[in-house]
């Protein structure tokens, strides 16, 4: 990912007859890209910079406040973060989270989600496809739980609960469990992009990922969102 950004640098660099890295020609190719993916190579080209001063001349604070917006772990909580979530949180707010997490679903797919013959099926937001995956014990134990406290319905539609009372309760567990939101804009999304995050960085390449979990159509789009998150310069010591 490092090498592929460098290289569309390189190229924009080429194209416009640009012989240095200056704030200017940062900018400019920054420039050509959306909010998010602006923010990634961003952190990209900047960790570049710092590895190699000699090649750039760019002014990183002005680059930084025209770009960067919460570039790095932006949007995105630790693995202790979300455990301290899910435990704070009571049901069923806990059990749709979990499912949430477990499966990189939009929180609109698990309020709706199906559960029969060991299988939980979700249809996609964006597509309405059906895609489904194995009931891990965990969540089949969260389900259970959740049912217990008459909190879920039993049967293959556990969730009788709107999206917006989760995500009203993701807001408050969120405090509850001493999480800091400084610097960083978490929403009940940020699940999602958490454990994407969390399974690359575990070393599982991100286009099986997407491909398993059925969570983007473009390999392009999901690099350009989730490279942001992962943290450039340890994969630079690599």
């Amino acid at each position: 990912m490092y090498v592929s950004v460098l290289n569309r640098l390189d190229e924009f660099m080429y194209r416009n007859g640009f012989d240095r890295v200056t704030t200017e020609v940062v900018a400019r190719f920054l420039s050509g890209f959306s909010g998010v993916a602006a923010r990634a190579y961003l952190w990209v080209v900047l960790a570049y910079c710092r590895e190699f001063p000699d090649d750039c001349d760019v002014d990183d604070r002005y680059l930084k406040s025209r770009f960067s917006s919460g570039v790095g772990q932006h949007d995105v909580m630790t693995r202790d973060e979300v455990e301290r979530l899910l435990s704070v949180c009571p049901q069923p707010h806990r059990a749709v989270l979990t499912l949430a997490y477990t499966y990189a679903r939009r929180i609109g797919e698990v309020t709706t989600c199906r559960i029969a013959g060991g299988k939980v099926f979700f249809t996609l937001e964006k597509t309405f496809d059906t895609v489904s995956f194995p009931l891990t014990d965990r969540v089949k134990s969260v389900i259970e739980d959740c049912v217990r406290q008459g909190k879920c319905v039993g049967g293959e539609r556990p969730f009788v609960i709107t999206n917006e009372a989760v995500r009203y309760m993701f807001n408050k567990c969120l405090k509850q469990a001493g999480i800091s939101t400084e610097g960083r804009r978490l929403t009940i999304h940020s699940l999602r992009a958490s454990r994407i995050t969390h399974l690359v960085q575990a070393g599982y390449p991100l286009e099986l990922v997407i491909k398993t979990f059925r969570t983007h159509r473009s390999i392009q789009v999901a690099y350009e969102y989730y490279v942001g998150k992962l943290n450039i310069e340890d994969l630079l010591k690599v």
